[in-house]
């Protein structure tokens, strides 16, 4: 057996470009991963049944709680999936995965900066009210860390892609 590179495969890709998809795999792992541990407490998750649906009975509660597990947790893995594609696409050299993945990286950020920033200013009781459930300190960190990798993943390309073109020009930095 040779060790030696495949010819055809082309040059490697550029180490910030690795990175790059590197962080939008682990965002979208770290995103499955404040799912799985939003749904891991079954018994909150009853109890938020319960209080929204008084009327139905245990039986009808248990079976609710099942298919939004099962629903969360398939949504969840199948969105991840799709941000791992893209992410492949980006790293592929497709501009247009690469402009999805910033628009999906922006709602992340906004919604974990929203998150953070409401969560500790309201009670738990007023956000059991208006979201239907208690949100977790774990829950914000984890929406946190994933939009730190999305938002570090939105930058670093056009950062490295401009730090290149000046390179490139012959003007160092």
């Amino acid at each position: 057996m040779s060790e030696s590179k495949d010819e055809s495969a082309g040059p490697a890709a550029p180490r910030w470009l690795v990175l790059a998809w590197r962080l939008w795999v682990v965002g979208a792992c770290v995103a499955v991963l404040r799912s799985a541990m939003q749904f891991a407490d079954r018994h909150r998750l009853l109890e938020d049944l319960s209080r929204m649906r008084p009327e139905m009975h245990q039986s009808q509660i248990d079976e609710l709680a099942n298919s939004t597990i099962m629903f969360g947790l398939l949504w969840a893995v199948l969105a991840a999936l799709v941000y791992v594609l893209l992410a492949t696409r980006m790293f592929q050299g497709r501009n247009w995965a690469r402009v999805v993945l910033t628009v999906f990286g922006g709602f992340t950020a906004f919604s974990a900066a929203v998150l953070a920033l409401v969560v500790p200013v309201f009670p738990d009781q007023l956000l059991r009210e208006v979201a239907g459930r208690a949100v977790s300190g774990w829950e914000v960190l984890l929406a946190v860390v994933g939009a730190a990798l999305h938002v570090a993943a939105i930058v670093l390309i056009p950062v490295v892609v401009y730090t290149l073109g000046l390179a490139v020009l012959g003007i160092t930095l």
